[in-house]
């Protein structure tokens, strides 16, 4: 019966975790408009990078946090008229297109 126990007490836990895209929906709704999305979802990568357990949900989880980090990276270009912005400055800052 122990065994048994053990089986159904882990398809138990893991039936009522939350799956990574839903945890990761509602970290990003509840960042402040504020604040930096980058270094909030910097925080979590560094966060989830420590975590050693077998469970699949937080490496998918971390999996979507670095490309979430790595789209925030990248300078994103606007055209107006026949003038390309960037949302970055020459350093690398974040200017206000």
């Amino acid at each position: 019966m122990g065994l048994r126990w053990t089986e159904n007490r882990q398809a138990i836990v893991q039936r009522d975790l939350p799956e990574p895209e839903e945890v990761f929906i509602c970290w990003l709704m509840e960042q402040p408009p504020q604040g930096s999305l980058l270094a909030a979802a910097s925080r979590e990568a560094a966060r989830l990078a420590r975590y050693n357990g077998s469970h699949e949900g937080p490496r998918k989880l971390a999996r979507m946090f670095a490309e979430l980090i790595e789209q925030l990276e990248k300078p994103r270009q606007y055209t107006v008229g026949n003038r390309s912005l960037s949302d970055r400055s020459p350093s690398g800052q974040e200017q206000l297109p």
